[in-house]
């Protein structure tokens, strides 16, 4: 450098001639458009990116936003349980795993006992603890991921047991009763009693889910039938329902 600038010089020998030109240019001259292209480059990769998390953003909160659309429409808001469409559904998806696999499937219908009687003598708001405390019941009862407790109508409950035997259903039965006794002395809440219907099937080709549904709904009007508080089943063999002998009946308080 003999003008202090810095500068990248190219030599290059003029033919044959003893004669080499070389040209210097200074670096930052030569720099200058480049960092102006890398700035332009990272300004436009900067954008990119910042449209890119935008992007991702709103698709988890709009995926987010409808899941949370997904699960209120499939659940009771009053006690948390699924509702009556999550219930139509998940019954025509059992059916046919347990159909093609061929698996038992139990079915568990539970009646509030007298609870109109129940909301006059105790009032509404009571009357809402009780279903809330009924649920609860269910869900501690139930731990399988694949059991399914829904409220299935007012004062009416169902609980689905894929790939389970009547006798066990049974005992699921007795543990919801146990537990709500449980709860309603622990929160205080004055206590009600369930009438319970019990039915397993073992799906056969050509039959529907009707089967089932027309032998739970048999064992719960036969504890109601046999003085409520208590649990009825019927074991489905064939196309023809078959009452079981068990019954249970808590003694009043």
């Amino acid at each position: 450098m003999t003008d202090g600038v810095s500068r990248l010089v190219g030599y290059s020998r003029i033919g044959d001639l003893p004669l080499v030109v070389g040209v210097g240019r200074s670096t930052a001259d030569i720099f200058a458009d480049w960092r102006q292209y890398a700035f332009s480059i990272g300004l436009l990769v900067a954008a990119l990116w910042g449209m890119v998390i935008y992007l991702i953003v709103e698709i988890r909160q709009r995926g987010e936003a409808e899941m949370n659309l997904a699960i209120l429409a499939s659940t009771d808001e009053l006690t948390g349980l699924a509702n009556r469409r999550k219930f139509d559904e998940t019954l025509t998806r059992e059916w046919r795993r347990a159909l093609r696999k061929r698996r038992p499937l139990a079915l568990m219908m539970l009646d509030a006992d007298l609870f109109k009687e129940y909301n006059d003598q105790h009032g509404h708001q009571a009357g809402d603890r009780l279903l809330q405390t009924i649920g609860q019941a269910m869900g501690t009862s139930t731990k399988r991921a694949t059991d399914l407790a829904t409220r299935y109508g007012g004062d009416e409950f169902s609980i689905l047991l894929p790939g389970t035997p009547l006798e066990e259903a049974i005992r699921v039965a007795e543990r919801v009763r146990d537990c709500l006794t449980e709860l309603c002395h622990a929160k205080g809440v004055t206590e009600g009693h369930l009438s319970i219907g019990v039915a397993a099937v073992v799906p056969e080709h050509g039959e529907t889910y009707g089967v089932l549904l027309a032998a739970v709904d048999q064992a719960l009007y036969r504890a109601k039938e046999a003085g409520r508080n208590r649990i009825e089943s019927v074991q489905v063999r064939g196309d023809k329902p078959t009452l079981v002998a068990h019954s249970f009946r808590r003694p009043a308080a």
